[in-house]
């Protein structure tokens, strides 16, 4: 019987990572309900820079006003102003009888604002403008701060909010529109910052969202539904923390996942569900961190990991299972490091690969075995760095080949026959190829050369020599210009029989 044999087997050490899922009530609507309400605020706040220069020059009168003792009619007669830099900022003209129109600059030149006012006073209505000269907002004024009923605009043109303005501040309802000119949120606010009840909407029009603020604050409960009016998630919320248990629910209305939270950390226990009920992570939160045992379950409710942790770090044994039930590999960990022995198995419970890990670091032997409980693969390793040869071993437990590495190029070795006699020596893997030698030097028993096969990755060619027991030539290949290789071939072929293993895909440079 024959046997094929890996270059060489890695212990696979990774660990189910837990993918927590957050209740996710920050949606869109709110981050664009903050971001219209403080384009707002800044829409505001544009309206009062105006510097105060100590003197005058020649020509159009430098502003050294404050804004709210603008009087539209002096500014007719006596602007337009500008600068200390000599831009313009502040221009009137008499657009309608009684009515003076106020336009205010950047400076750049472009129009920041137009404001149309009784002549004595800033009463009327205020249009705000980009720099390309497109609406971003527009309402009434009263004596020139925004008052009633405003509205924000997109750079398509199509409505964005409307925010009740009092004396400047946004105070009132407020309705903010997706670009559809569907209604997404409906919130109120007091001097800018949302109090009260909030509800967002779905695209359909359906809500999604029930909340409620202070001081802009979430505080109180919070529910979610999804479109189909099935409920989404559940939870309380605390000066602006989730306070309490929060649940999730799948598009079916199934839970999802549950957690308990104190003033926005995760306290006590939390699970997670797939969407046929099936329980598939649970574990115990303090302060925030994990603590404790931890779990995670296939669909079928068997159990494939289980991790001991210490404030959020792995500390104390963990192991790994099959969905059939099999443990795959368990191991130690200290401060979220493997620390002491790991080990692999087989399905039927037997171990298939065993390492010893120092701080997290591969340190001492490093062994893998075949089913049957036979050595198959040694190394030795310090500080996660090979020290040595790899060596792989014969069905019976005789070593095979030693090869030994440069950083993690295979850089060459020796090869035995199962009492330990020469059986040959290989060269490095060499770029651009990562899987095959580069020389392979056979010989019999006795010494007497077997065989010399040449692999060039560059050309991917390879060459061919074989002689018979006795020195005599038996026949040549080169791969680039004959295609029979059946001398080489037989001759693989029987030692292979002789040997009782099958040479690693690695060392075979035989095109079969």
């Amino acid at each position: 019987m024959r046997r094929r044999l890996p270059l060489f087997v890695l212990l696979l050490t990774t660990f189910l990572t837990h993918a927590q899922s957050e209740v996710g009530l920050i949606i869109n609507a709110l981050l664009q309900g903050l971001q219209a309400a403080d384009a707002i605020r800044q829409s505001v706040d544009r309206a009062n820079q105006f510097p105060a220069p100590p003197n005058q020059p020649l020509a159009d009168p430098i502003w050294n006003y404050d804004e709210a003792s603008l009087v539209p009619y002096h500014v007719l007669r006596n602007g337009p102003y500008r600068n200390l830099q000599g831009e313009m900022v502040l221009s009137a003209r008499q657009s309608k009888p009684n009515t003076i129109e106020l336009l205010f600059y950047r400076s750049n030149g472009s129009l920041s604002r137009r404001e149309f006012c009784q002549s004595d006073r800033r009463d009327g209505h205020r249009v705000d403008l980009d720099e390309k000269g497109r609406k971003t907002a527009e309402g009434p004024i009263r004596t020139g701060l925004p008052e009633g009923d405003w509205q924000f605009y997109s750079a398509d043109g199509s409505l964005q909010a409307e925010t009740r303005m009092t004396a400047g501040q946004m105070t009132g309802p407020q309705t903010l529109f997706g670009g559809d000119g569907k209604t997404r949120a409906s919130n109120t606010l007091l001097k800018g910052k949302r109090e009260g009840p909030s509800t967002l909407f779905h695209p359909d029009g359906s809500v999604s969202d029930n909340l409620f603020y202070s001081a802009d604050k979430l505080n109180g409960p919070a529910t979610g539904w999804w479109s189909s009016g099935q409920p989404r998630y559940s939870a309380t919320w605390k000066n602006g923390q989730l306070d309490g248990p929060s649940f999730e629910n799948f598009p079916s209305g199934q839970k999802k996942s549950e957690t308990l939270y104190v003033l926005g950390k995760k306290e006590g226990p939390s699970r997670e569900w797939n969407n046929q009920e099936s329980l598939i992570i649970e574990e115990n939160y303090q302060n925030n961190l994990r603590q404790g045992p931890s779990f995670t379950y296939s669909p079928s409710g068997v159990k494939l990991s289980e991790t001991l942790y210490d404030k959020g770090k792995k500390n104390g044994w963990a192991g790994i299972w099959s969905p059939q039930g099999n443990k795959i590999s368990e191991g130690d960990w200290r401060n979220d490091q493997l620390e002491g022995p790991l080990r692999e198995y087989y399905p039927d419970g037997k171990l298939h690969a065993s390492a010893t890990y120092l701080h997290g670091k591969k340190e001492g032997p490093y062994q893998t075995f075949a089913p049957n409980g036979t050595l198959t693969t040694s190394a030795e390793f310090k500080a996660d760095i090979l020290i040595g040869p790899i060596t792989l071993y014969y069905p019976q437990g005789q070593p095979f080949a030693e090869c030994l590495y440069d950083g993690d190029r295979l850089s060459g070795g020796k090869l035995l026959y199962p009492d330990g006699k020469p059986l040959g020596q290989f060269g490095p893997v060499l770029p651009p190829s990562t899987n095959k030698i580069s020389s392979l030097l056979l010989q019999y028993p006795d010494g007497r050369p077997l065989s010399s096969a040449q692999y060039d990755p560059r050309l991917n060619k390879t060459t061919w020599q074989g002689w018979h027991p006795d020195g005599s030539p038996l026949g040549n290949f080169d791969s680039l210009t004959t295609k029979d290789s059946k001398l080489w071939l037989e001759q693989q072929s029987s030692l292979e029989q002789q040997i009782g293993l099958s040479f690693p895909s690695e060392f075979n440079l035989l095109t079969r």
